[in-house]
């Protein structure tokens, strides 16, 4: 790199963690005032409705489960798991044209067929969610909500709604419902603003019901082998392929908002910049403002 690269790096790095110091100030804020507030102890059980939680995590990500694991046993969210994410960077090719596999430490090989351009990361991001669908399918799963492992689960206890009632409201036709509205445009002041390819879905949280669940496997794995194929869809990445594939729709706002750029817990799949953060900021003030105007009222 030469001098004038490395300044810029550097001085992007270090407004990055800045904006994140601003983020975590401003959620600790808002924890204050939301905290001086009764709750009552199972309101994290009463919002989530014990609809199954599942959760991707890579071995090496230690800080990421810490994180997650901290999280269900200060809320106390019932009926979660936590598997094993699949890691893209150990894809070996096989004989076969366009085949690999990938071993996991947990669980038996992941073989798949691939024939796209789309990174490591984002390879394995769309394996693991299409592999934690394959295992809610065989539990015999009728809901799972499927989230990554840097969710923030204390604003759980101040939504205005529960998992239930978003799946009783939603379009009857649903299969998945995206509950991270990351800048979603929503011109037509909906609470369900249904999938555009390219557009703002992200794999962060959502629910998906068993009709889509076999729907995505149906399309995407057969014989024991998960498919990534630009002719099923063109869009490999999860936050694409999946939704992309069902009747797939996002609540308006965030739900489960993210906190990933704290140390050790890097995303690995890309860089969260100051834009993640800032819609970060914009999540925890509308959930915030929600539950204080209910308050008031």
């Amino acid at each position: 790199l030469n001098i004038i690269g490395v300044i810029a790096y550097i001085m992007n790095k270090n407004n990055k963690y800045h904006q994140l110091e601003l983020y975590n100030e401003l959620r600790q804020q808002y924890i204050n005032e939301i905290d001086k507030y009764n709750f009552d102890n199972d309101v994290y059980a009463k919002k989530l409705n014990n609809i199954p939680m599942y959760f991707i995590n890579l071995p090496q990500s230690i800080e990421r489960k810490n994180y997650i694991i901290k999280h269900i046993k200060e809320y106390n969210i019932p009926n979660t798991t936590i598997y094993e994410a699949v890691y893209g960077k150990n894809r070996m090719k096989l004989q076969d044209e366009n085949m690999y596999k990938i071993d996991m430490k947990t669980q038996q090989p992941i073989l798949f067929y691939y024939n796209g351009n789309r990174n490591d990361g984002e390879i394995g991001c769309t394996l693991s969610h299409l592999n934690m669908i394959l295992q809610a399918y065989n539990n015999n799963l009728e809901y799972v909500i499927t989230c990554e492992d840097d969710i923030d689960m204390y604003w759980v206890k101040v939504w205005n709604i529960s998992i239930k009632d978003i799946m009783s409201n939603a379009p009857k036709n649903w299969e998945y419902i995206n509950l991270k509205n990351f800048n979603c445009k929503n011109n037509d002041n909906v609470k369900y603003i249904p999938y555009v390819k390219n557009t703002c879905f992200t794999t962060s949280s959502q629910i998906i019901n068993r009709k889509g669940m076999k729907k995505i496997l149906d399309k995407c794995y057969k014989n024991g082998v998960f498919l990534l194929d630009t002719n099923i869809y063109s869009d490999l990445t999860a936050d694409g392929y999946i939704p992309g594939l069902l009747n797939s729709y996002a609540y308006y706002k965030t739900l489960f908002p993210s906190l990933n750029d704290i140390s050790g817990m890097e995303s690995t799949i890309h860089d969260h910049n100051s834009w993640h953060n800032q819609e970060n900021a914009k999540s925890i003030k509308i959930l915030y403002n929600d539950f204080m105007m209910d308050k008031r009222n």
